[in-house]
C-alpha cells in the first residue's frame, strides 16, 4: 500500500472521472500541461489504487485490465 503516497488522487468531478497523478508531475499537470506520463485515470478510483499496488497490470484501450507476466 505504501505505492500509494507517491501519487496525488484528484477526482474531475464535471467529467466523473479520477486521475491518479505521480507526485513529481501534479504541478505540470494542474498546470494544463497535457504532455504528462505516467497519469492513471478511471472511473473508479478502487481500479487505480488497484493499478498502483500491481504494475504488472496493463489497461487496454477498451478498458480490459489484464495481467502481464
Amino acid at each position: 500500500m505504501d505505492q500509494i503516497y507517491n501519487y496525488v488522487f484528484w477526482h474531475n468531478s464535471y467529467e466523473q472521472i479520477w486521475y491518479a497523478i505521480p507526485r513529481d508531475q501534479y504541478t505540470e499537470f494542474f498546470s494544463g500541461n497535457r504532455n504528462y506520463k505516467n497519469v492513471i485515470k478511471s472511473s473508479k478510483i478502487d481500479t487505480l489504487i488497484m493499478i498502483i499496488e500491481n504494475p504488472n497490470l496493463e489497461i487496454q484501450e477498451d478498458g480490459e485490465i489484464i495481467q502481464n507476466s
